[in-house]
């Protein structure tokens, strides 16, 4: 598109705009190739491989990119803008965080505090104040002083006095938001070919106006800079050469570099029209006139009136080499995580239209990665619901059956939510798959329930999607259920609880605000339901004891009925017991008296691994320390454990010799706050040893207490 300017230049402003060179910008990516954290209290740990970069109260972060993505050649004049995107995940306390170039090698899965190489002085501080949202730095010089010196490039460290946070690091398998380093390069295009100044005409006597010659045709696009789509125009916004922006109807490319605060309509010198807004149709063109003659060179005469318009010209030579547009949308579908978008793909999410406003835009969510992402369509608001029906009238009470024979107990059914690759489950956990429910067969980790029939089966199917109703005005994004509420889970805006039998919608971010007391913090989504009407009495009943009958060892128990429905006489057989083995003697918790064999307290992090059963030894590695004795064997019926820790943890009873310990099957998962309990049969060889396992503990130490039940 021709850009069209309505004030005259100086002939010298049309030869400097023909003769700068264009310079075309766009945005890599760089590999992130290491990341960790160093603690000064555990100046040996190494922390190469978990899912969180700590900065500050005595931790150092570290991340190394490799800048082979930039074009082979490029110069540090070539990188016009590099920027750190972090997401922050948690804040303990907000504050100032430091970036600071390292200053020698180091190895993601070896380095300590100990180890840790010398740091140069900051080059970037920042504010970090919010959980839950990205935080951008501009390290454009940093970048450029490992361009012209690769050598140099040992990564960056963040560093704080006051602030504690902590960052998403590229194991974070839980949101999947690694740090990224994308860098803005520029380049010089070839100039064009400067065309030859004609020779000066002689200067005539004015003769009337011939009528104006017809357009010719449009000149082939140029070869200029691209253009760079940033969106609404915003007057905090410091725009670059190129980029573009929307107001009022019309587009606007800027012409110079710090472009802020200037009015895209007022400012012709920072600002030139891409795309004006809708223009008024065409008049209708006049009679043409009979074309003057040009008369004999003289003086110059003073301006006579406008003539009649003469017949139309011909047709003029083509323009001049034009401005290229910028890239057009184009459209990609549904979004794919696994799939990386170009500057303005465009693709439907969750009912609405996104177009992407970064290069190499791969696993960021259109409607949580407003970086990334910008609305094109939003989705319609749903309709008002339809009126409720009546109830319906309570049926009569059915009598009371006769007491049928006692079968086998089933296992219980423990609802564990969505269904996670690297969770272990149990005989009887029930868990959420692909809009259908399962219930575990048997225990396994990493089998897809639709596809492991010896393993899942369906508890309830998914049900066909019902036809689409007709789209409403735009409404509120989606609603995260999140479960029961925590006291100590950060909640954002749109996350829905369960609280007192209510549920209630976050309306803002918060943290400790308990729902049914902070109106301004939750509102009510569905409110708990008052009780029922009592239904009719039942006809009354009575249920005795008759006789009790000792059966032969191994027979089944029996219960008969010797009397009436409503009057039931119960008749018990019950088989003699095997007889049991011969103790060893000896103390301890343990025996058929089902006393805890032991119970302990300790102090969990991720810094140790396993733990003993009955004192409080811990250690990152299975040394003889934390193992437990059992001469005698036993059986390990129950494992009950109380956990403190801000994470959702899980404890595993171990058993074995030394040196060749393994996991049981007596295994549970405690939340923040909360308990859990694995019960089973697991037996312990007389002479064997066993301890506890402790994993998905964070970097904060948390009171943990267990008790081993092996009688």
């Amino acid at each position: 598109m021709g850009l069209v300017r309505r004030k005259r230049l100086p002939p010298w402003v049309v030869m400097a705009v023909l003769v700068v060179p264009a310079l075309p910008a766009y945005a890599v990516e760089m590999t992130l190739v290491a990341d960790a954290h160093v603690n000064r209290a555990l100046p040996t740990v190494n922390s190469g491989a978990i899912s969180n970069l700590n900065v500050g109260a005595g931790y150092t972060a570290l991340m190394q990119f490799d800048l082979g993505m930039l074009p082979q050649g490029t110069t540090a004049a070539q990188v016009s803008r590099a920027v750190l995107r972090l997401y922050c995940n948690r804040v303990d306390t907000a504050g100032s965080v430091s970036v600071q170039p390292v200053g020698g090698a180091w190895g993601e899965y070896s380095v300590t505090y100990a180890t840790l190489p010398s740091l140069s002085a900051s080059s970037q501080v920042f504010p970090v104040s919010q959980a839950g949202v990205y935080v951008t730095v501009d390290v454009t010089a940093l970048v450029q002083g490992w361009t012209t010196a690769p050598a140099t490039n040992f990564g960056l460290a963040l560093t704080a006095d006051v602030a504690g946070v902590q960052f998403d690091s590229k194991e974070n398998d839980l949101t999947g938001h690694a740090p990224a380093l994308d860098v803005v390069l520029v380049s010089t295009g070839p100039a064009g070919p400067i065309g030859l100044t004609g020779a000066t005409g002689a200067v005539g006597a004015t003769g009337p106006a011939g009528a104006v010659g017809a357009t010719g045709p449009a000149g082939p696009a140029g070869s200029g800079s691209g253009l760079i789509y940033q969106g609404a125009y915003g007057t905090v916004t410091s725009y670059g050469v190129n980029e573009v922006v929307t107001y009022q109807g019309s587009s606007y490319v800027s012409l110079v570099a710090g472009n802020r605060g200037n009015l895209p309509t007022v400012s012709p010198a920072q600002w030139g029209v891409l795309a004006q807004a809708a223009i008024g149709a065409t008049g209708p063109a006049g009679p043409a006139g009979a074309a003057g003659g040009i008369g004999p060179q003289g003086p110059t005469g003073s301006t006579g009136a406008t003539g009649p318009a003469g017949p139309p010209g011909a047709t003029g030579p083509p323009g001049a080499t034009g401005i290229s547009g910028s890239p057009g949308m184009v459209y990609r579908g549904a979004y794919s995580v696994v799939t990386s978008y170009a500057l303005n793909d465009a693709v439907s999410y969750g009912g609405s239209t996104y177009i992407s406003v970064v290069a190499g835009n791969r696993g960021n969510t259109p409607s949580s990665s407003s970086g990334q992402w910008t609305v094109l369509a939003a989705q319609g608001a749903q309709g008002p619901a339809g009126v409720a029906g009546a109830a319906g009238l309570s049926g009569p009470a059915g009598a009371v059956g006769a007491t049928g024979a006692t079968g086998a107990q089933g296992p219980p059914v423990s609802f564990r939510g969505g269904w996670l690759a690297n969770q272990p489950y149990q005989v009887g956990d029930a868990v959420g798959y692909g809009g259908s429910s399962y219930v575990a067969l048997a225990g396994s980790m990493g089998r897809t329930p639709d596809a492991s029939p010896a393993y899942w089966a369906v508890l309830a199917q998914a049900g066909t999607p019902g036809t689409a109703g007709a789209a409403g005005p735009q409404g509120r994004p989606g609603v995260n259920y999140k479960g029961a509420w925590v006291a100590s889970m950060g909640y954002v805006a749109d996350d829905a609880v369960l609280f007192g039998g209510t549920t209630y919608l976050a309306l803002v971010t918060s943290l400790g605000l308990q729902p049914d007391s902070h109106p301004g913090a939750w509102g009510v989504l569905a409110q708990a339901g008052g009780a029922g009407p009592t239904g009719p009495a039942g006809a009354a009943a009575t249920v005795s004891v008759g006789t009790v009958t000792t059966g032969a060892v191994g027979t089944q128990v029996m219960v008969m009925n010797s009397g009436t429905a409503n009057a039931a006489v119960l008749n018990f057989t019950i088989p003699q017991g095997a007889p049991g083995t011969n103790g060893t003697g000896g103390g301890g918790g343990g025996g058929s008296s089902g006393i805890p064999f032991a119970s302990m307290y300790h102090v969990v992090s991720f810094n140790s691994t396993y733990y003993s059963v009955n004192n409080a030894n811990a250690s990152l590695t299975e040394p003889g320390s934390v193992l437990t004795w059992v001469p005698a064997g036993c059986t390990a019926t129950r494992l009950a454990v109380f956990s403190q820790q801000s994470n959702t943890i899980t404890v595993t009873l171990r058993q074995g010799l030394l040196g060749a310990m393994a996991d049981t099957t007596l295994s549970c998962s405690a939340a923040a706050g909360g308990s859990c309990m694995a019960t089973g049969a697991v037996a312990i060889a007389a002479g064997n040893f066993v301890d506890l396992s402790v994993s998905g503990a964070n970097g904060t130490p948390a009171g943990v207490w267990t008790a081993l039940g092996c009688d």
